[in-house]
């Protein structure tokens, strides 16, 4: 269910909305009262995978004390 971000015109006021169905759009401003408040763009976050490295390795389950000799399995 989409999130959307709006702006009211008259006191500035920056809302969200969580929008399921079309009743559930924003009248007026929750803040002031007026009346269509404006859609405001919004970005998106985007989470890259973290990949492990040797320098994340602080001593291996498989009982190696460390990765220096690159052998570990947890090592992608």
């Amino acid at each position: 269910m989409p999130i959307y971000e709006y702006n009211c015109k008259k006191c500035d006021h920056h809302f969200e909305v969580l929008i399921r169905k079309e009743s559930d759009l924003p009248g007026n401003c929750p803040e002031c009262g007026a009346l269509k408040p404006a859609k405001a763009f919004s970005s998106f976050a985007v989470a890259e995978p973290q990949v492990k490295t040797m320098a994340h390795c602080q001593g291996c389950p498989s009982g190696t004390p460390s990765c220096a000799s690159g052998g570990c399995p947890y090592n992608g």
